[in-house]
């Protein structure tokens, strides 16, 4: 049996290890705070930590306006963070766009991350810090397992990506809501949370309990283990991709032969990177237009032209691939 204070001792040390690692003193930090158990613990705890550290914590919760109530959830979260003592949380309001075509939960991601940078841009804070924790990142690595996904799709969020930090990663949920009980802190409960319309929910409600269920207690933990490993190939294959490529190229075509000999890993990076160097859309490009181009270097009966994103053509001449 764990003693009622070991969660909170660990979150201590875990966000401990991490702003020794990761921040400076006089930094300004936003903590996005939802309301929920996992966002209030994480700003808990930085308040805790901030005098130690001397950092400055801007408590930012997104009213995304897509529930009835969600103004009176936002103030009763500026109020928890202030009880904390953030005496400068404050509330944004942001408008979704429900018809952008990206689905309600990316939609919604973006308007949060948009405002949320905004507001980091207004302080000149040094990085949002986001609750994302071990379940977060499991749920994301079946998610893109699904969708057939690369190993550095694989590897999920990582702990610092540019302006983004997730501290959080290496702790499960259940761990942050005995911080909550543990210190007697109310939190906000979202509906959109249990409503399984959303890919996410559905993973979390159903899909992980099953695989614990069918394969034992240590699924999630296993799951971002898997993101970790991912991370750590992905890295390595893209730094030997990132040296290969300047080799291969003349006149800032690529050289076939050259290309060819390189294993298919290798040769995805390198033709992905040539393209963007070539003007290719990052948002368009996909695994099929690189696929596609590595099959017309590849087989001497393709001739090509290749369309990939953005109108850009691909072809062979003189043993290289242009656009």
């Amino acid at each position: 049996m764990s003693h009622p204070d070991s969660e909170q001792h660990e979150l201590r040390l875990l966000m401990r290890r991490f702003l020794k690692s990761h921040a400076s003193p006089g930094d300004r930090i936003v903590l996005a705070v939802s309301g929920g158990p996992d966002s209030i613990a994480m700003a808990a705890i930085c308040s805790e930590l901030r005098e130690e550290f001397s950092i400055d914590f801007y408590c930012v919760n997104i009213n995304h306006q897509l529930q009835e109530g969600s103004a009176q959830w936002s103030e009763k979260t500026i109020a928890i963070c202030k009880s904390l003592g953030f005496e400068n949380a404050t509330s944004i309001s942001v408008s979704v766009d429900e018809k952008s075509g990206r689905g309600l939960e990316a939609a919604a991601r973006n308007a949060r991350y948009k405002a949320l940078r905004e507001f980091s841009s207004s302080v000149n804070a040094r990085a949002i810090m986001l609750a994302h924790t071990m379940d977060d990142q499991a749920e994301t690595v079946l998610m893109r397992i699904a969708r057939g996904s690369s190993a550095r799709s694989l590897a999920g969020m990582a702990h610092v990506t540019s302006d983004l930090w997730r501290p959080l990663l290496d702790i499960e949920r259940a761990k942050l809501h005995k911080v909550i009980e543990t210190l007697g802190i109310e939190t906000i409960s979202d509906p959109h949370n249990f409503d399984r319309q959303f890919t996410r929910v559905k993973i979390r409600l159903d899909v992980i309990p099953a695989l614990i269920e069918a394969l034992g207690q240590n699924v999630v933990n296993g799951l971002a283990r898997t993101a970790r490993m991912s991370r750590m190939d992905a890295d390595a294959l893209e730094q030997i991709a990132a040296s290969t490529y300047p080799k291969l190229l003349i006149e800032k075509e690529l050289i076939i032969s050259e290309l060819n000999i390189q294993p298919l890993a290798i040769q995805t990076r390198i033709v992905h990177h040539w393209l963007l160097a070539r003007n290719v859309p990052a948002d368009g490009l996909t695994s099929d237009h690189v696929f596609a181009v590595c099959r017309l270097a590849a087989d001497p009966k393709l001739k090509g032209p290749i369309k990939v994103a953005g109108g850009v053509e691909v072809q062979k001449a003189s043993g290289r691939l242009r656009t």
